[in-house]
């Protein structure tokens, strides 16, 4: 008799044989892909190590991480985001710190297991030397930041490495900087760097001082970052816009105004004078920001810009960008009252409304609670009206202005 398809046993029998295969095969996969991923991660240790000796030779320094010899252009990332992965465990390598040797005429690399990110203070922690800025005054500036000053870069020794007898060469370097020193004996005398700025200088500034010492060639690194900005922020005053120029307002206008520090060291305040165009007063009060762009509501008057970047450098001395403001209505409008005495039971009542800034535009009779029905009247800086009044008491005039300022007048009729 003819079976079409398999028996239950079959099927069974079938598949116990591949999950035998499978617990069979998956731990020599394993073993396998292990196997690789090491032999990638010796790879890329070896390319490391590769890179940190070119860059070595070059530099004659002795300390560096992975990711600065991708920013140098000595190895080359995974991929757009500067990675560059641990194929065993997928971590980044970059933060690993290399440190070479110099032997027989040669540099030697070795990765270590040590993490530093930050390169700067990599070199600080590991370098013999340590740059010093100073200002024109020679005042050591502790800070970072912007000046719009000369700086002095001065070398100093760790005391740990106070040779200054085996110093036998200094290289500067720097954006449009490259200065080679040869030092004999009189390190003293060359261990300094002035820097000045046309415009503006923002760079890091290297210093490599190579020592011969105990008949070996060292060479030490340390750098730190110059910003000068001998450049004056701007004020655009084809951007000053008063808000409602032409209409009247009643709390003041907004106005808008953008400054600008091209490639310098940034707007760090700006001051609105009213009684002076003078910027560099000392009782000009300044106003810290780090927007270029300000927004202001502001009382009516006459207003000069001033502003100032983070160096000190002021837009001029005295400025001649300005704007005003103008129909900002803050006053109520003025009411005179004048009565007659009841006479035959009737009372004639004047009544003189003056608004000399935005204008009258409605008024209203009411009593000490509010108005009753309001009158519109076209807009006008006067108006003049009389109202005969029957019964002796006290009354109210309510008075309103095209900007909403309000005055309420009481009257009495006897």
């Amino acid at each position: 008799m003819k079976r079409n398809g398999f028996t239950l046993v079959e099927i069974l029998a079938v598949f116990s044989i591949i999950a035998f295969l499978g617990i069979i095969a998956i731990p020599s996969f394993q073993v396998v892909y292990s196997h690789v991923t090491e032999e990638m991660l010796k790879s890329k240790m070896s390319y490391i190590q590769s890179a940190a000796e070119s860059w070595a030779s070059e530099t004659g320094l002795l300390i560096t991480n992975v990711d600065y010899l991708i920013q140098e252009g000595k190895l080359e990332a995974d991929d757009e985001t500067g990675i560059y992965e641990n194929p065993v465990d997928h971590s980044s390598l970059n933060c690993r710190v290399v440190r070479l040797h110099y032997e027989n005429n040669q540099y030697s690399a070795e990765v270590t297991e040590e993490e530093v990110c930050d390169y700067d203070a990599l070199l600080l922690e590991n370098s013999k030397i340590s740059l010093h800025r100073y200002d024109s005054s020679h005042q050591l500036m502790v800070d970072d930041g912007w000046t719009n000053d000369a700086v002095t870069l001065e070398i100093a020794l760790q005391p740990d490495y106070d040779y200054p007898e085996d110093v036998v060469e200094i290289r500067w370097s720097g954006a449009d900087l490259e200065k080679v020193v040869s030092v004999d004996h009189d390190f003293d005398e060359k261990k300094t760097l002035e820097l000045r700025a046309n415009q503006i200088l923002n760079t890091f500034v290297e210093a490599q001082v190579t020592f011969l010492h105990e008949e070996k060639l060292v060479t030490y690194q340390a750098r730190t970052l110059v910003q000068i900005d001998k450049q004056n922020p701007l004020i655009y005053d084809e951007d000053i816009l008063v808000y409602q120029a032409d209409e009247w307002t009643k709390d003041g206008k907004k106005v808008a105004f953008t400054m600008g520090d091209v490639n310098g060291s940034g707007i760090d305040a700006y001051a609105l004078l009213q009684d002076s165009n003078y910027c560099l007063g000392e009782d000009v009060a300044y106003i810290k920001t780090m927007q270029p762009s300000v927004v202001q509501t502001l009382p009516a008057g006459k207003y000069f810009i001033c502003a100032r970047d983070q160096a000190g450098n002021f837009s001029q001395e005295y400025s001649t960008s300005s704007f005003v403001v103008d129909q900002v209505d803050l006053i109520s409008p003025q009411v005179t009252v004048e009565s007659t005495p009841l006479l035959d039971g009737e009372s004639s009542v004047a009544f003189s409304i003056v608004d000399q800034e935005s204008g009258i535009v409605s008024y209203a009779f009411g009593d000490e609670n509010g108005p009753m029905e309001w009158m519109y009247i076209p807009r006008t800086s006067s108006y003049t009206f009389t109202s005969s009044y029957s019964e002796a008491g006290t009354y109210y005039l309510y008075v309103r202005d095209f900007v909403g300022n309000e005055q309420i007048q009481s009257f009495s009729i006897s």
